[in-house]
């Protein structure tokens, strides 16, 4: 798997080779809910590339400081993760005041024309781009505009509650680790190893002014 850090908007880190399929999120445990939605990603391949466009920082953090919540897991175990799943791409958005104010046309404007995503599957609930003003809906119609396609899937549910990484997180703080586990999908770990900055288990974070297109 391939990995960039994407730190501006408008200085794309990845030269398009075929056309891909992808899904864009925080994804914070890779819980079963979102899992789904990488899964519907990979199953397009060969004849799509898998593509996971995700946050190298929570843009909660960034645009809400009283938000303290650690992540699930680590950006390495993340990335294990994906990998494992057979993405081919996984695209880190350095979350930044320039992200924060890019429209939702424009972003996938720049998703389909710059990194050749060709198919997009997404949440029910999700939103993107300013204020989170644009949804999966607004989704479909720029990427129908662009001649992408854009499918939406439903929200996974357990024991009657739809899986989410707060309920998750809300589990394992209560002590209640079998739930925990079932919406995970995976046992609960914790990492202690210290990743270096610029590596992660030999993936090259690779650095845009570093970079000659």
């Amino acid at each position: 798997m391939k990995v960039f850090e994407w730190k501006n908007p408008h200085d794309i880190p990845y030269k398009a080779f075929k056309p891909g399929s992808a899904t864009i999120g925080v994804f914070d445990g890779l819980h079963l809910g979102h899992a789904s939605l990488v899964s519907r990603v990979v199953s397009r391949a060969p004849g799509y590339l898998p593509i996971v466009f995700t946050f190298k920082n929570n843009p909660k953090k960034a645009v809400r400081h009283n938000y303290t919540h650690d992540a699930l897991f680590t950006m390495r175990q993340k990335l294990e993760i994906l990998e494992s799943m057979g993405v081919g791409l996984c695209v880190l958005i350095d979350f930044s005041r320039n992200f924060s104010k890019l429209s939702g046309k424009d972003f996938v404007s720049i998703l389909v024309n710059a990194f050749g995503v060709r198919a997009f599957v997404v949440g029910k609930d999700f939103k993107f781009a300013y204020q989170h003003s644009s949804d999966s809906n607004a989704l479909r119609q720029m990427a129908q505009e662009l001649g992408a396609e854009t499918e939406v899937m439903d929200a996974l549910s357990l024991n009657g509650a739809v899986v989410s990484s707060s309920r998750i997180r809300k589990a394992i703080m209560e002590g209640r680790t079998d739930l925990a586990f079932a919406m995970l999908g995976r046992p609960y770990s914790i990492d202690l190893q210290e990743a270096k900055p610029d590596y992660i288990d030999g993936r090259l974070y690779v650095d845009l002014g570093a970079m000659s297109m």
